[in-house]
């Protein structure tokens, strides 16, 4: 289902760069799509806080793989 989904992968990157690539990402896409975290917290929690923004939600992409977010538009109610 999510195999040829947008991605971005965010390894290697230092921490202030993360909010930049992740906006030029985003900036023309419509969810769904995968961001790549990595293993680091803080990297996750400056993703988090840009989707929450835009007012989409994220879920992990397997149960087990806490290192990659799906990005969804939230569901309107």
């Amino acid at each position: 289902m999510h195999k040829h989904m947008p991605t971005l992968d965010l390894h290697n990157l230092y921490h202030h760069e993360v909010e930049k690539y992740v906006t030029e990402f985003i900036n023309f896409l419509d969810p769904p799509f995968k961001i790549i975290t990595g293993k680091s917290e803080k990297v996750r929690s400056i993703v988090i806080e840009i989707i929450k923004r835009y007012d989409w939600t994220h879920h992990d992409e397997y149960y087990q793989n806490y290192g990659c977010l799906i990005i969804m538009e939230r569901n309107s109610q």
